[in-house]
């Protein structure tokens, strides 16, 4: 990996051919900046996110409701009140999760020892219940919390097809 810092750079290689590499890369960024101009304005586009471009979207929702993010002021989710403000469309349901097919963090116990278990963090746009560690739930009065490292996402009623296919 390049790591760019001021004038100088670090590779993790120092053969030839790899340090030629990353030396391309840093060009072809600089001249990529040097040619980008401002975007144009588009007015009211449909944007459709799908794998993982899709998923900052959803950790904006998990990530508010951790202890550590209602703490330190990051997070104005409340349990009982809506997460966003709702005309139209669906609303978003967060799971956490103690148990995922195919995930690598199916553990029974958090990092601290604390018992992972199945709880919904938000239901139909509603926030419900917070999670985070042992050190920032005391803080914010939680009990029986730990971290979570499985969510579930859900909410929508239309398939990426129909998604792809509408007049938004």
């Amino acid at each position: 990996d390049l790591i760019a810092q001021g004038a100088s750079f670090r590779s993790g290689l120092a053969d030839e051919k790899s340090l030629r590499g990353d030396i391309e890369k840093a060009l072809a960024c600089g001249k990529d900046r040097l040619l980008a101009v401002p975007t144009p304005k588009l007015g009211d586009i449909p944007v459709l996110l799908t794998g993982a471009d899709a998923v900052p979207v959803y950790e904006y929702f998990s990530d508010r409701m951790a202890a550590g993010y209602v703490y330190r002021g990051f997070s104005d989710f409340e349990p009982g009140k809506p997460v966003a403000e709702y005309k139209t469309g669906d609303r978003i349901t967060v799971e956490a999760l103690s148990h995922l097919e195919n995930s690598d963090s199916d553990v029974p116990v958090d990092s601290e020892g604390a018992v992972i278990e199945d709880k919904v963090l938000i239901r139909d746009g509603i926030a419900e219940n917070y999670y985070g560690s042992r050190q920032f739930s005391q803080y914010i009065g939680l009990e029986n919390s730990s971290v979570v490292y499985n969510f579930r996402f859900s909410g929508g009623t239309a398939t990426e097809a129909e998604l792809r296919e509408g007049d938004w």
